[in-house]
């Protein structure tokens, strides 16, 4: 049976003051990091760094069918299997727990972790599936503020673009549009799952996360 490591603990239900913390933490050990290396100061190793995570309480191979959510994302998978990954990355790749991923509008076989040394780690991920209601909501809500992120970026870039200024302008306007087309489906089916896993158990969405149901010009318009 195989441990499974991560840096988070098992479960995280109140998101909403939870991510803004941790990212505010993660933001200052990446500064201090980067200042300590440019005073030629020591910094802490891989090895030391990774004697810090804890192990779950679930083996990899009980793992199958779980679902994760991504903590930068708000992104959610479901694991399909703990396999050799093909084609293999690394001569040393072992198992690693995969699921399929969507991107573009397609899918393609990632994996969640990684191993590094004796140690199966998973970062930048938290087990979603056996969350409260709640806390499930919570994590859709910030799943649908990065799509609504994307959608902001995607737009500030079509408007940047300039037939005289902008090489290969038509291929890259054609592609822009078409993924701001896309994110738009993908938040519109999102704010639905939303809408109605809120329903379904008496919850209110919380405003202060999400921002993605506030229409072009204006008015909050979630439901």
């Amino acid at each position: 049976m195989t441990t499974v490591y991560s840096k988070f603990p098992p479960t995280v239900e109140n998101a909403i003051t939870w991510i803004p913390a941790w990212r505010k933490e993660s933001r200052r050990r990446t500064l201090e990091h980067h200042r300590a290396q440019s005073q030629g100061k020591p910094t802490r190793t891989r090895e030391e760094e990774i004697q810090d995570l804890v192990p779950l309480p679930w083996q990899a191979e009980d793992l199958i069918g779980t679902t994760w959510v991504n903590v930068w994302t708000g992104h959610i998978n479901t694991v399909i299997a703990y396999e050799v990954p093909a084609p293999k990355w690394r001569p040393d790749e072992g198992k690693a727990l995969i699921f399929d991923s969507p991107f573009n509008g397609d899918s393609f076989k990632d994996t969640l972790g990684f191993w590094m040394y004796d140690r199966y780690i998973i970062e930048h991920w938290l087990r979603y599936d056996h969350l409260t209601p709640q806390g499930k909501l919570e994590w859709m809500c910030l799943g649908i503020s990065h799509i609504q992120d994307k959608i902001n970026q995607t737009k500030t870039t079509i408007a940047g673009y300039h037939p005289d200024r902008t090489s290969c302008y038509a291929a890259n306007m054609r592609y822009a549009t078409e993924s701001l087309s896309r994110l738009r489906v993908e938040k519109t089916k999102a704010l639905d799952r939303t809408r109605r896993h809120a329903d379904k158990h008496g919850l209110d969405v919380p405003m202060g996360l999400i921002n993605a149901g506030v229409k072009e010009g204006g008015q909050l318009m979630l439901f």
